[in-house]
């Protein structure tokens, strides 16, 4: 019979595994079914855990066929859901945190998919790696040392004599030093160490990898004792100092008190080679108190010997000492000029004749605290020979190092200070250099250098300890008072000064003094001294004042010399309360200033936040206007306190951004009638820009809205577009961004023809105003009434009887000569008939005024016009100079000598006249006389000057203008005198025509176009009334000449 089994579902409750089958027999299949129950896998068994750094392995024994589920949590309740499944029996639990508590499970899964108990619960931690290990190698020792490891109950200590190689050491350490005493001096070592946890049931330990090799060999030999240990006695206070041991990590200072030898207590472990006792308690007569000192030097190996005892009894004393070891010392041999002997334990002074030697030793006093009042040498030094004495020197030169002098380079040394025996036994001699040390420090020299020679020759010499022996030379100083406080600063705050400055050796604190004058008035600020080396004062100080401070340093001595002095400016408390108020082109900054303050700076920018510029200093009241600002635009406003010494931080910002107003205020305008003209003034308007000009002809109140002139911007303005007799009727109104302001109140005015007197002079008259005249602008002459003829020219080697030649200018009122060279004379005239046609004689026309007065004026006058001043354009009377009617002539004439190209000398006249603004003589016109011949007909018509005037303005491109009106002129030209001839000649008449233009400032302007009969030959000069410029309107030989024998212009 064929039995199958038919699983069908089941399920796992408490362990209990039903199998519920189907029989099957012959391929009949039975309806009853059939129970088997299956085998369930018995709990793992030897489960264990071990572990590592982040890490945790789990073992357990292997049972065949079976798989196994792993359940791990850190807390609450076992989960459900296997960590791990697998059919092996090892299982490694990565990435966990260090030091975080672990809990395990297992159980066993057959091949029917049941499930097994759990074996016991299991507990572990993984553990870091130890890090910091240190080793420190002693006299049979090396001592460990590291830090802790996350997790670590314990520690196990790895040791190898090879490096890599290490074996487990020493396990179960609880602490986190280890000193390893089974070692060999001399052995290298090598070390790691791991953390270690075991769970207390033993089911689990875990041990961290190993941590990074170190290494150390243990030390054989101690260190040297120090030697040369001082003591100087203080008030409540011992001063120690002793050598330097190479190697020493520290060392151990030990006292006892009144008993030389011990037994001594240990008083502190130093780790330089200086120490102040001030334990020490001063002695009295009736209970004496001496300390006794020894010192030890301290290496990893161990601690030496001993060294030399020192003794010292405190008490109050007037000086206090220091010890100093040298910096540097070395030896120079002459018999071995270039051997650098540099750092060697021993140093030789020495003279055998053949040889000498110098021993040279270098101390630093910067530390030394107060006046030095006693300085003493002191060596470790011996003598071959018995009484044999050596000399200490000074030496200038303190630059030289012990890696570079030589006997070639040795310094040289000065005057000896002092001599001392030394015995042959090993001793410590001193010498007194106090004199010496004392200069050298009051010079501020802060190094020095003795040198030690030996007087007699031929010995041996001396041997000295050097400072690489451990014994190094001392200098043992006496001091009086201590030495004044260097790098004294002073910061300034709010309602106080902050101090500090550079401590003083020795000192037992310090003065704080203040003063408001730099240099002297000082007062204590401190009631006592203070052992800090800073202070805050903020003892009653003034906001924003400067004040000047020195610091003293006292110990029990007394008090030393003032420092620096140091001097700080106390800030000032801001502005509050500022606000800015926009106007027309303007803002009105206001504030509320510190009591303390002078006034404030006003400071403005136009972004928020700066960058500010200073617009104002030092304004004393609460406000300021800043005004001509662009309206429209933001301005901002900060304001800064300032003193006569300080200058505050700012204050918060305001803004405000000006605006235009129309003007409110009406301009005062004040009218002057003219010829042909009305200049209308006014006074300027606050906040206006321009001004419109509103005009009626005739009729009050008719001036309208419509403005006759738009936009003026300058005072006065000249209405010329008006007729002699009218009224007229002006008012004004001021102009801006913001519109018009209202019309100003209306005035009138009547233009009205000129008319300019002519007054006659007599000769008597004529003559004081030419002296007047003379005195107004410069000193009379020489008289040069009889130098009819000057120096004579010379004429192709010939000498010619004609005079140099002068040049007249004439620019609007002003007149002027310019002279040909510094002999051209001009002589006044009269009795001359201007009816004669023709003069028969060489001689120039007339005989010469015999008044001295008058050829001196006319001289002076000749020579003041000469230096080409250029006077703006001015109303002048002119005044004819006449004589009575009883007289020969009838006109003053003035005539000078002219040179041409062609024809070089010829005379031309004219009338002379003097031209006066309000009765004071000005300037003196020389002009011609006018009238010309009757039968005289212009050859250039009005319409012909004119388009020639426009073309020479276009081409000169002088724009803008506008003509006018024109006028015509004529001039007769005067005698001449040609070349050849015995008699001067008349030349011909010539006419001119006045172009009159305007511009659209109303400028008159005036173009003038010089026409000959024939041929326009003159050109144009164009003069601007309101420039200040010299063009020439020139006078031409107008004879009916070529062009190219025209005078020169």
């Amino acid at each position: 019979m064929f039995v199958r089994q038919r699983m069908v579902p089941f399920r796992h409750s408490q362990k209990i595994n039903v199998l519920t089958a189907v029989l099957v027999i012959a391929g009949a299949e039975f309806a009853a079914p059939h129970t088997v129950f299956a085998q369930t896998p018995a709990a793992p068994t030897g489960f264990t855990v071990t572990g590592g750094t982040s890490q945790l392995t789990l073992t357990w024994n292997n049972t065949a066929g079976l798989t196994y589920n792993v359940y791990r949590w850190t807390s609450g309740t076992e989960p459900t859901t296997p960590t791990y499944t697998g059919k092996t029996s090892v299982f490694t639990d990565t990435g966990l945190t260090n030091g975080t508590q672990y809990v395990y499970r297992i159980s066993g899964v057959n091949s029917s998919h049941v499930e097994g108990p759990q074996a016991s619960s299991v507990i572990a931690v993984p553990v870091a790696t130890p890090t910091g290990v240190t080793t420190k190698a002693g006299n049979g020792v090396v001592s460990l040392a590291w830090g802790v490891a996350t997790g670590a109950l314990r520690y196990s200590i790895y040791r190898s004599t090879t490096a890599g190689a290490e074996t487990l050491l020493a396990t179960d350490v609880s602490t986190l030093s280890y000193a390893d005493t089974g070692v060999n001096n001399g052995t290298a070592y090598y070390y790691k160490v791991s953390g270690v946890r075991k769970d207390p049931t033993g089911y689990s330990t875990t041990e961290s990898a190993l941590s990074s090799e170190v290494s150390a060999t243990p030390l054989t030999t101690l260190p040297a004792a120090p030697s040369g240990l001082a003591a100087v006695p203080g008030n409540g206070q011992v001063i120690l100092s002793w050598g330097t041991i190479t190697g020493a990590t520290g060392y151990k200072l030990y006292r006892s008190l009144n008993v030389s030898g011990g037994p001594y207590t240990l008083l502190a472990s130093p780790t330089t080679t200086g120490y102040t006792d001030t334990t020490a308690i001063n002695g009295t007569a009736t209970n004496p108190r001496t300390y006794y000192y020894v010192v030890t030097a301290v290496t990893s190996v161990g601690a030496s010997a001993y060294s030399n005892e020192a003794a010292a009894s405190p008490g109050v004393s007037t000086a206090a000492g220091a010890i100093l070891f040298d910096v540097a010392d070395t030896t120079a041999n002459s018999a071995n000029p270039s051997v650098i002997y540099g750092y060697h334990n021993l140093m030789y002074a020495g003279n055998t004749g053949s040889s000498t030697n110098m021993a040279y030793v270098k101390f630093d006093l910067s530390s030394v605290s107060g006046t030095v009042t006693s300085a003493l040498l002191k060596l470790d030094a011996t003598s071959t020979i018995s009484g044999l004495t050596a000399s200490v020197s000074p030496v200038l030169d303190t630059t030289w190092t012990e890696t570079a002098l030589n006997w070639t380079n040795h310094p040289s040394l000065g005057t000896a200070i002092v001599s001392a025996s030394i015995p042959t036994t090993e001793t410590n001699p001193t010498w007194d250099v106090t004199s010496y040390i004392r200069s050298q420090q009051l010079a501020g020299n802060k190094l020095v250098t003795l040198a030690l020679t030996q007087d007699a020759a031929n010995a041996v010499g001396i041997t000295i300890r050097a400072r690489e022996s451990g014994t190094p030379p001392q200098l043992i100083l006496v001091t009086s008072g201590p030495t004044a406080p260097a790098g004294l600063t002073a910061v300034g705050g709010l309602g106080q000064v902050s101090l500090s400055w550079g401590r003083v050796p020795g000192s037992t604190g310090y003065i704080v003094q203040r003063s408001t004058t730099s240099g002297s008035g000082y007062t204590t600020l401190t009631a006592s001294p203070t052992s800090a080396t800073t202070y805050l004062d903020n003892n009653s100080l003034s906001d924003g004042a400067k004040y000047y401070y020195v610091i003293a340093a006292v110990n029990s001595t007394g008090t030393g010399a003032n420092s620096n002095e140091a001097s700080a400016v106390t800030t000032l408390p801001t502005a509050t309360g500022i606000t800015a108020t926009a106007g027309n082109g303007q803002v009105t900054v206001s504030w509320t200033k510190p009591i303390a303050a002078t006034g404030c700076d006003v400071l403005q920018a136009t972004t928020s936040g700066g960058p500010y510029t200073t617009v104002a200093q030092n304004v004393s009241a609460g406000s300021w206007i800043d005004r001509d600002l662009n309206n429209g635009t933001a301005y901002y406003y900060v304001v800064a306190p300032v003193t006569a010494a300080a200058r505050g931080a700012n204050s918060t910002e305001a803004n405000a951004t000006p605006q235009e107003v129309i003007p409110t205020a009406l301009p005062i305008i004040t009218p002057t009638s003219g010829d042909s003209k009305v200049s209308i003034a006014w006074t300027p308007v606050a906040g206006a820009r321009r001004y419109n000009l509103y005009r009626s002809t005739g009729t009050a109140g008719a001036e309208g809205s419509i403005p006759y002139q738009v936009g003026l911007n300058s005072s006065p303005y000249v209405d010329t577009a008006v007729t002699n007799g009218t009224i007229y009727y002006y008012q004004m109104t001021a102009v801006n961004g913001a519109g018009e302001g209202s019309n100003s109140g209306e005035i009138s005015s009547m233009p009205q023809a000129a008319t300019a007197p002519v007054t006659t002079l007599t000769s008597a008259q004529a003559i004081q105003i030419a002296q007047t005249f003379c005195q107004t602008i410069g000193a009379p002459v020489t008289d040069t009434a009889t130098a009819i003829y000057p120096a004579p020219d010379r004429t192709g080697g010939q000498q010619s009887p004609y005079w140099r030649t002068c040049w007249l200018v004439k620019l609007g009122a002003k007149a002027e000569v310019e002279v040909a060279d510094a002999t051209s004379v001009i002589t006044w005239y009269h009795n001359y008939d201007l009816s004669q046609q023709l003069v028969t004689t060489q001689q120039p026309p007339g005989t010469p005024i015999s008044t001295a007065s008058a050829t001196q004026c006319a001289t002076a006058a000749l020579q003041a016009t000469s230096q080409a001043e250029s006077l703006d354009t001015v109303q002048t009377t002119q005044v004819q100079l006449t004589q009575p009617a009883s007289a020969a002539g009838n006109i003053w004439v003035v005539s000078w000598p002219r040179k041409n190209q062609n024809v070089p000398y010829h005379y031309e006249q004219a009338t002379v006249q003097l031209q006066a603004e309000t009765g004071a003589i000005r300037s003196l016109s020389l002009n011609f006389p006018s009238p010309p011949p009757a039968a005289l007909t212009p050859s250039v018509t009005q319409s012909q000057a004119v388009s020639t005037a426009n073309a020479q303005l276009a081409s000169s491109g002088i724009t803008g203008l506008t003509l006018q009106s024109t006028q015509m002129q004529w001039v007769q030209s005067n005698a001449f005198w040609q070349t050849g001839s015995s008699t001067p000649q008349l030349g011909a008449a010539r006419m001119v025509w006045n172009c009159y233009y305007s511009s659209s400032a109303g400028i008159a302007d005036e173009v003038w176009v010089d026409s000959q009969t024939g041929s326009v030959i003159g050109g144009m000069t164009y003069v601007k009334a309101s420039a200040k410029r010299k063009d020439k309107l020139t006078f031409k030989n107008l004879r009916q000449l070529p062009l190219s024998n025209m005078g020169k212009e």
